[in-house]
């Protein structure tokens, strides 16, 4: 009787532990709050957690009728990850934290998660330095602003019209002070807020300050000169220029005798240390009604200051047409059996470059090749057949 006792305590023993689950729970969420209309990624911790991410596991928040519902990025037996998007319209309060799929059930951690309002724009720091109608000689300038209480960063303007459309600098620093070289014009700066929710409060008060600070010229214009007709690329030089920095390309014009050529030029500005070096290029084309003569490089700051390089760029006549060249090979009535097929020719005088057609015909109805190259030869593959070929030079305006 004894032995059969032992015998089932084994048994029922076997049995209940097979059938033992350990039950799962939610210990908590990090973040645990968040305000109305945040985005949030949040990790949420627990035990014996059996979501399969196959399986598409669910988190979502509820507070009476209202639930935010989220998808899980990644899950294990102990975590659950997943970003949860606030509406902006959510009711404020304590939130049940629930995860779940369709095999494992749900599983709800109560009051885990608290939606708050989202925190008021802070007010503008006072402005301290360079101080408003002040007037400064010296590089860097330093901006300084008194702190606000809860912000975490400041964004900063620097621009040339009180209205902040010729922009200068702008940026966002978490400190109260930035360090910037300037050129010699006139200058007005602001600073707003940005509070722990990622928002922005109002504009300071603008401060206007005058920089005397080297003499802005311009040094150069090159290539210095071009044909009617010609298409170039040029590169201003200058030094201590002030410009809209807000724009992608600053206006220069040529000018002779009431004749304007605008050169709308994408700049670029180093500075070295006592100077602005700026450089500005541009691709344009001189037409080819353009009077020829000795051109002024004219430059309007957004001060509204003018600067002049005098006769710094000609306008040339353009160029006669060169003369044909003369074919070298393959000559006239020759059979050839290689390919590539070289073709050569010779350089008349003010050529820039050629323009080579092949044909099955002498009429050039059926041109196999029409290309155009800088150099004195070509290689051409042809297939079986007789060809006639044709060289025409353009001088450096196209004709």
């Amino acid at each position: 009787m004894k032995n059969t006792v032992r015998v089932l305590a084994v048994l029922i023993a076997f049995v209940l532990g097979i059938i033992s689950v350990k039950a799962q729970s939610i210990s908590g969420i990090v973040p645990d709050t968040a305000w109305q209309g945040q985005s949030v990624a949040v990790t949420i911790s627990g035990s014996d957690l059996n979501f399969v991410q196959s399986t598409g596991t669910t988190v979502w928040l509820e507070q009476g009728g209202t639930s935010i519902q989220s998808t899980a990025s990644s899950v294990s037996s102990s975590t659950v990850d997943a970003t949860i998007n606030v509406p902006i319209s959510a009711p404020v309060g304590l939130y049940n934290v629930v995860v779940g799929d369709p095999i494992q059930g749900t599983v709800q951690l109560n009051n885990g998660f608290e939606v708050i309002t989202v925190p008021a724009p802070l007010g503008p720091p006072a402005l301290i330095a360079p101080a408003n109608g002040s007037s400064l000689s010296s590089n860097p300038v330093i901006f300084s602003w008194s702190v606000v209480q809860n912000a975490v960063a400041y964004q900063y303007e620097i621009a040339y019209d009180q209205g902040f459309f010729s922009m200068v600098e702008s940026g966002t620093v978490t400190g109260t002070n930035v360090s910037l070289p300037l050129g010699t014009g006139s200058y007005y700066w602001r600073v707003r807020t940005q509070n722990i929710a990622s928002n922005f409060g109002a504009w300071s008060t603008s401060f206007q300050f005058d920089m005397n600070y080297g003499t802005p010229q311009l040094i150069s214009i090159e290539p210095d000169s071009a044909f009617q007709g010609e298409s170039l690329s040029v590169t201003i030089s200058g030094l201590d220029l002030n410009f809209d920095q807000s724009t992608p390309t600053i206006l220069f014009e040529l000018e002779n005798n009431g004749t304007v050529i605008p050169l709308y030029v994408s700049p670029s500005v180093q500075f070295n240390g006592n100077n602005f070096e700026f450089t500005g290029t541009e691709n344009f084309n001189v037409p080819q009604s353009t009077p020829v003569g000795l051109y002024d490089l004219n430059y309007i700051d957004p001060n509204n200051q003018s600067y002049s390089l005098p006769q710094a760029f000609e306008v040339l006549p353009a160029p006669p047409a060169p003369d044909p060249p003369a074919l070298i090979a393959p000559i006239g009535g020759v059979s050839l059996n290689s390919i590539p097929v070289m073709f050569i020719w010779s350089e008349p005088d003010l050529t820039d470059r050629y323009r080579i057609q092949v044909s099955s015909d002498a009429s050039f109805t059926s041109i196999f090749v029409d290309s155009e190259t800088s150099s004195l030869s070509t290689n051409e593959n042809l297939a079986s057949g007789t060809y006639y070929w044709r060289v025409m030079a353009r001088n450096i305006v196209g004709e």
